[in-house]
């Protein structure tokens, strides 16, 4: 019979060549590391995507250059381009005035006018009354603001003139707008301010 053959020993690596492997592995998860951090990195040094917030320079002006204005009877705020002028004087039933011009803008101007109202009933002012009993020229709008109705009258010949009706107890509110040849979303915007800043002391 023939005599089996002997077994051959194992090969083993030597110490340099495993010292090589380890190196390359570290060497490996290194690069692996620093690729990672890199993308990271670029990650955070791009512009966020999927929300795009554009910012109205115009917009942004408006609600932040606001004048505030403390009355006898009300506060409120008004932007800064409108130039606050010295009304006239007081008539009968009147407790308060402010007036405002623009003088960037001709024909813009804003005046408010605070008064008496007897029985705090709107139907019992005339000036409300007057647009009422006209449809044909004013037409009218009822809105919440802050809580209180608001009535607001646009004249129909002229959309940038409108007066906001604020009924408050015994007194009201006429706050008067005229845009003039300004455009309707800056007009609005204005006249937006104003009410909705409007609080009664």
């Amino acid at each position: 019979m023939p005599e089996p053959e002997a077994a051959k020993p194992e090969r083993t690596q030597s110490p340099k060549h495993v010292r090589h492997v380890k190196a390359w592995v570290s060497l490996g998860i290194l690069l692996a590391v620093w690729g990672v951090a890199l993308l990271i990195i670029r990650s955070l040094n791009m512009p966020a995507q999927g929300i795009v917030t554009q910012h109205n320079q115009d917009a942004g002006q408006n609600s932040e250059q606001l004048m505030s204005v403390n009355g006898k009877t009300a506060t409120f705020k008004y932007p800064i381009s409108l130039q606050k002028i010295k009304p006239d004087t007081l008539a009968v039933g009147d407790v308060e005035k402010f007036l405002f011009s623009d003088t960037e803008h001709k024909g813009r101007s804003l005046a408010i006018r605070v008064k008496e109202l007897p029985g705090g009933v709107l139907a019992q002012n005339g000036d409300y009354n007057m647009r009422k009993q006209n449809p044909q020229q004013y037409t009218e709008q009822t809105l919440t603001v802050n809580g209180a109705m608001v009535s607001i009258m646009t004249d129909i010949n002229s959309m940038h003139d409108k007066v906001a009706f604020m009924p408050h107890d015994q007194l009201i509110a006429e706050v008067a707008f005229s845009g003039g040849e300004s455009s309707d979303t800056q007009s609005q915007a204005i006249f937006t301010t104003v009410l909705n800043s409007w609080q009664w002391l």
